[in-house]
C-alpha cells in the first residue's frame, strides 16, 4: 500500500473548497491526510489550519503547503 489509505479526489475536494468558502475565509481540516484539502484552500486564497495525529502524513502536508505557497508553513 502507497500513500494515504483514503485519498480524495483532488477535483472534489477543489469543487468543495469553492462552493463552501470565500477568498480571505479560513477552511479548517481536522483530519489532514496528505494534505489535499490544505491545497485545495491554498490555491484558491483562503488560509488554512490543518490537524493530523500521523507524523508522516502531517510532513505531506507541509510539504505540500510549502508547495503551493513557496514558504515553510507556520
Amino acid at each position: 500500500r502507497r500513500g494515504h489509505p483514503c485519498p480524495q479526489d483532488a477535483g472534489v475536494t477543489a469543487a468543495v473548497v469553492a462552493f463552501w468558502s470565500l477568498t480571505g475565509d479560513v477552511v479548517l481540516d481536522p483530519f489532514a491526510g496528505e494534505g489535499g484539502t490544505a491545497e485545495a484552500a491554498l490555491r484558491r486564497g483562503r488560509a488554512v489550519w490543518c490537524i493530523e495525529r500521523e507524523a508522516r502524513y502531517a510532513a505531506a502536508t507541509r510539504a505540500r503547503c510549502a508547495a503551493v505557497t513557496g514558504e515553510p508553513p507556520r
